[in-house]
């Protein structure tokens, strides 16, 4: 991944488990999610929730 193809990143969590990022996205785009950590220590299972509301 290119630094022009990134939308949006998030780590405002600090200690904190969960994270939250809105954005505006084209219908019909492909969209790639990609989740990592900060620490290699802090892999393992995670839960990832998504919602799509259509534009009004």
């Amino acid at each position: 991944m290119d630094s022009g193809s990134q939308v949006a990143c998030t780590d405002e969590a600090g200690d904190s488990d969960e994270e939250e990022l809105d954005i505006h996205v084209d219908g019909g785009v492909p969209l790639f999610i990609f989740v990592d950590t900060f620490f290699s220590t802090d892999a393992g299972p995670y839960t990832l929730h998504l919602a799509f509301t259509p534009a009004r």
